[in-house]
């Protein structure tokens, strides 16, 4: 086996996926790591026998990485001058050059050492000397700020306590020519190819279909719908993602539909609402949305969302601001939203809804995926518990040990799952569509062993609806059935 350590000195990866998409690329893909290898070649002296070893290592099978977690450092606005302008220009002089807004997203691992290992491969020890003159010389990984100590090492398949990731971006025979190709014409390569779905192979513990990747939107002004009206938020948000598309297909990854346009079973995009809840004080004041992509979703799909997202945020003849949308929601409401790469407050935090536990309460009711039938010998309860364990099954997760069905939620700030008989309409839950009508009830879940948020069940987990939060145990609130 042939194996690459890669070790970050400043215990930081700056690398961006692409120059606008905020995510870090950690760890760094397969072809970025054979890019800083073949520009390492070049300020050598291009020698012809390192080009040789190089282009062995393009021709062996995709390697597996192994890389601690990490988190994304919160990235700033910088303003940096675009290359010397020649002529007489004015903006030929220094004090004159304009400046252009680049954002550098970058991430802190918890362990700055990783690992590219090549299984099948086994390099003539004249080989391995090459590639490993070529790693000494190699400086950087990613942004030239990203330091790096490389060292290319042939040894047995090791005893790793850090998390497999399989590489989404790989290279292959030729791409040492097509990176050469692409430096004499001075333009940006193309990607690598893709290899598949970015997912870990070893989970520790049990997660749901739905992402860690979420996007958010704060509130910015306009009519802020209550939180009751999370289901027609959710929705007008979708409409505007899946209008900038235009005439284009929708990868069913965003859509939720198949190309037939019949409702699709796979894992898709789905809307989650950013509310005050949960907190000691809490009002249950929507104060933003989120969109999240699914745990599996390929590169394609991703960029792809990634591009209509870009469309909708420069719409700016609805908008006043670059990183604002509207979000209609009426004849004459309109909802303003503005993205918010790094979020500051704690209730747009995503990782309170992504971590692990044991015990999980609905912030937002469930909308059943059947109705309960009263006549049935089974009561009513433990009917909606079936319904709500399969739910959990429908997202990826094993089936909890106890349900508790209430009216009323766990969590703090949240609104009752229904509204008596004679109250007025606005205080009910709006149902958009296909979901006017269904059943509805808050539950607080308990599993055997702690599973890997986000939880959102029921028909309407793709609009916010079911969305749950882990319960602390000093909560004190499993409260008893309705």
């Amino acid at each position: 086996m042939l194996a690459l350590d890669v070790e970050f000195l400043s215990g930081v990866c700056v690398a961006g996926r692409s120059p606008s998409d905020p995510v870090p690329d950690w760890p760094p893909q397969p072809d970025r790591l054979f890019s800083a290898l073949v520009a390492s070649w070049a300020a050598r002296g291009q020698a012809a026998d390192e080009r040789d070893a190089l282009e062995w290592l393009e021709q062996q099978a995709p390697p597996i990485v192994y890389a601690s977690d990490g988190e994304a450092r919160a990235d700033r606005t910088c303003y940096v001058p675009p290359n010397d302008v020649s002529g007489r220009s004015l903006e030929a002089l220094p004090a004159h050059r304009a400046r252009h807004a680049r954002r550098f997203s970058a991430c802190v691992p918890k362990e700055a050492l990783i690992s590219y290992c090549w299984q099948e491969a086994s390099p003539h020890i004249a080989t391995l000397s090459l590639l490993q003159k070529v790693a000494r010389d190699t400086p950087y990984l990613g942004h030239s700020s990203s330091l790096v100590r490389c060292f290319f090492r042939q040894s047995q398949r090791p005893a790793e306590t850090r998390p497999v990731v399989r590489a989404t971006r790989g290279v292959y025979p030729g791409r040492f020519s097509e990176l050469e190709e692409a430096f004499r014409r001075r333009v940006r390569p193309r990607p690598g190819q893709t290899l598949g779905l970015h997912t870990k192979t070893e989970l520790t513990t049990p997660a749901s279909i739905f992402g860690s990747k979420w996007y958010v939107f704060a509130d910015a002004g306009g009519l802020c719908p209550d939180l009751r009206a999370t289901a027609v938020a959710a929705r007008a948000l979708r409409g505007l993602v899946l209008s900038a598309f235009g005439a284009k297909s929708v990868p069913e990854a965003i859509s939720g539909h198949a190309p037939d346009g019949t409702p699709s079973n796979a894992p898709h995009m789905a809307i989650f609402p950013l509310a005050d809840l949960g907190w000691d004080w809490s009002e249950g004041r929507l104060m933003g949305m989120a969109i999240c992509l699914p745990r599996e979703i390929s590169p394609q799909d991703e960029e792809a969302f990634t591009n209509a997202l870009r469309f909708i945020l420069r719409l700016r003849k609805k908008s006043a601001r670059y990183d604002e949308v509207v979000l209609p929601l009426g004849s004459d409401s309109a909802w303003r939203l503005t993205r918010e790469v790094d979020p500051k407050r704690p209730s747009f935090n995503p990782t309170r809804y992504t971590r692990e536990s044991n015990t999980w309460a609905t912030a937002t009711p469930v909308v059943l995926d059947r109705h309960p039938k009263r006549w049935l010998n089974s009561t009513w309860e433990a009917q909606v518990e079936t319904v709500i364990s399969e739910a959990c099954r429908n997202i990826g997760l094993p089936a909890p040990r106890q349900v508790i069905p209430c009216v009323q939620s766990a969590i703090r700030g949240s609104e009752a799952a229904s509204a008596p008989r004679l109250a007025p309409e606005w205080v009910r839950w709006a149902m958009p569509g296909a979901l006017e009508g269904r059943p509805m009830t808050h539950a607080t879940l308990v599993f055997d062993e702690p599973v890997q948020g986000p939880v959102a069940l029921g028909a309407g987990r793709f609009y916010g609806l079911g969305l749950c939060l882990p319960l602390r145990r000093h909560d004190g609130a499993l409260r008893g059935r309705a």
